[in-house]
């Protein structure tokens, strides 16, 4: 049996890497007997290795002088290291085993070189550039598209194209983003995009998004190193509100109540952030953390930005004999995003009293006016009972009044001072105030120890108001008639002056003095003054007065409309202005 290299033959004889190659070997019988049972066995001895191609395979008879073939199919794709690319040994092994007799046993194996080319294949690819964000600044909460164009650098085209992405901030622990996104088909040296959305709420600061094409290598490429890319995205933090309270902000109705005393709690929530808070439950807790509640939680609507807001509990100290611990809680569920969670507790004591201590008590049926009904222009006198329904006397007691109709409130007067006020009793302040001016309804304010410097069981009952009715009384009322208005000449040339003469009439109740008369050429939209306003010294209630001025006609031929104007200023108060 005899295998020489040129018997062997492969088909392709020219194969890429990944073709599928015939190897083909004719064996030789040169003796003078037949060969009976021939096993061949072909072998990649590349590299003094030496790989079994296929099983071995048995020729059943080769006759003396004769020959015979056999073949087996070489996959140049197949190998865990890669592809088989460059020469390749091929070696064919002709009784292997030397279980047939022979002549000579040296020509058995034969070898030849089989040249595999390199396979066109794809190789895809990512530039850091090539990876987009819209929008490009975005605000935490904003969804984003994260676009991305894949290259084919390869010389083949890639068909069923992978693309993941995924937030990778935490290494440890990366995000999908949206699912995978499948390209069907990137030409060779072409490119094909795919993106997904990504909800960045919760994700303000820095973002790492990664995007790996092909993940799981299932597309052979020529480098499948440069796969996957990572972008940095700068999340901007959304605006979020802020509750914050203060133990200052925490404050008691009475201060110092007595065991059993209804307290009303309230408290100031502030939002010292950027945005709204809505929805804001505040709880009241008796005792600290872990304590009883007191009531419900309370909802405050809205709080916005910059703002603040009230809310308060009504507390019962029935059974309580000692100072109390109260904790107030502003969105205890944390259901409110916020830019801190660290202040939105505080707690403050309640000191419970059992110290005899005054309080005042200024109501508005102990306030009254003498006389009950003025005129403007009248004084009236002002008092006001004030009580101390508490268990101390209160002295140096200050009692301040005000006129309350506008804002700003307006002393009434210097604060008065009541040396004492008996536990049990009361004692009277008074002040005259002066309704000059001020016709209609007026709300009188009294405050009991306005600057709070007498210690009191409440503060809430320290003042009161009540509406003192004005009336008008006697006025003035100037009357201007056109039949009043008169012309010396009546009927003047151009050029002429002429005296224009107005009688004032005065059919109010009141004097009327310091009469400001002013006389207008109304002739043209741009009414223009006649001389200097003239000034009527009295106008007598029931009584008429003349003003009169010279009017210059030059240039002012044809018809001409005067107007007359008593108090254009309207400085005299009138039953009819």
């Amino acid at each position: 049996l005899v295998m020489q290299a040129d018997n062997i033959g492969f088909d392709p004889p020219n194969p890429d890497a990944g073709d599928a190659v015939r190897l083909i070997a004719t064996v030789l019988n040169n003796g003078d007997g037949d060969a009976q049972d021939v096993l061949v066995q072909f072998v990649d001895a590349t590299g003094g290795g030496q790989t079994p191609i296929g099983a071995k395979q048995l020729i059943d008879s080769i006759p003396a002088g004769s020959s015979a073939m056999v073949q087996v199919v070489y996959d140049t794709g197949d190998e865990s290291r890669g592809p088989r690319i460059g020469e390749r040994r091929i070696k064919v092994l002709v009784d292997p085993h030397a279980t047939v007799t022979e002549s000579d046993e040296t020509d058995n194996t034969a070898s030849r070189i089989l040249r595999v080319g390199q396979a066109a294949q794809p190789n895809l690819t990512i530039p850091e550039a090539n990876v987009g964000f819209t929008p490009p600044r975005p605000d935490e909460g904003d969804q984003v598209t994260v676009q991305v164009t894949v290259r084919n650098a390869g010389d083949a085209d890639a068909e069923q194209v992978v693309v993941q992405f995924v937030d990778a901030t935490d290494k440890d622990a990366p995000i999908p983003i949206g699912t995978n996104q499948l390209i069907d088909l990137i030409p060779a040296g072409g490119s094909a995009t795919a993106q997904v959305v990504y909800d960045t709420t919760d994700r303000a600061g820095d973002r790492t998004v990664k995007i790996t094409v092909d993940p799981n290598n299932l597309i052979s490429e020529a480098d499948e190193t440069d796969n996957a890319v990572q972008a940095k995205l700068a999340v901007e933090p959304a605006p979020r509100p802020n509750l914050t309270i203060q133990s200052d902000n925490v404050g008691f109705e009475p201060a110092t109540p007595n065991p059993g005393d209804q307290v009303i709690i309230r408290a100031t929530i502030l939002n010292t952030g950027s945005a709204d808070a809505k929805e804001v439950a505040v709880q009241f807790v008796e005792g600290g953390v872990n304590g009883a509640p007191i009531g419900t939680p309370q909802v405050i609507d809205v709080i916005p930005a910059g703002s603040s807001a009230l809310a308060q509990v009504s507390y019962d100290t029935a059974g309580r004999t000692e100072d109390q611990r109260i904790q107030v809680v502003v969105d205890p569920n944390n259901f409110i995003p916020e830019t801190k969670e660290t202040d939105n507790s505080a707690s403050k004591t309640l000191k419970l009293t059992t110290t005899p201590i005054a309080n005042l008590v200024v109501d508005a049926d102990n306030i009254g006016f003498q006389p009950a009904e003025p005129q403007a222009g009248e004084e009236v006198t002002v008092r006001v009972a004030v009580l101390n329904d508490g268990e101390v006397d209160a002295e140096q007691v200050v009692v301040q009044f005000l006129d309350a109709t506008d804002r700003p409130e307006t002393p009434i007067g210097e604060p008065q001072t009541i040396e004492r006020i008996p536990a049990g009793g009361s004692a009277t302040a008074q002040i005259v105030y002066d309704t000059t001016g001020k016709a209609g309804e007026r709300k009188i304010k009294v405050v009991a120890d306005p600057s709070n410097f007498i210690p009191e069981r409440s503060e809430s009952d320290n003042d009161d108001r009540k509406t003192l009715e004005i009336a008008a009384g006697p006025t003035a009322n100037l009357v201007m008639q056109q039949r009043n208005v008169l012309f010396s000449p009546q009927a003047p040339t151009e050029g002429e002056r002429v005296l224009v003469s107005a009688v004032v009439l005065n059919d109010g109740a009141r004097d009327a003095t310091d009469v400001t008369v002013q006389f207008l050429d109304v002739t043209t939209p741009d009414a223009t003054p006649i001389g200097q306003p003239q000034v009527l010294p009295l106008v007598p209630a029931g009584g008429s007065s003349v003003a009169q001025v010279s009017y210059d006609t030059t240039g002012k031929a044809g018809n001409r409309k005067i107007q007359v104007v008593a108090d254009p200023a309207h400085f005299i108060p009138e039953s009819n202005e």
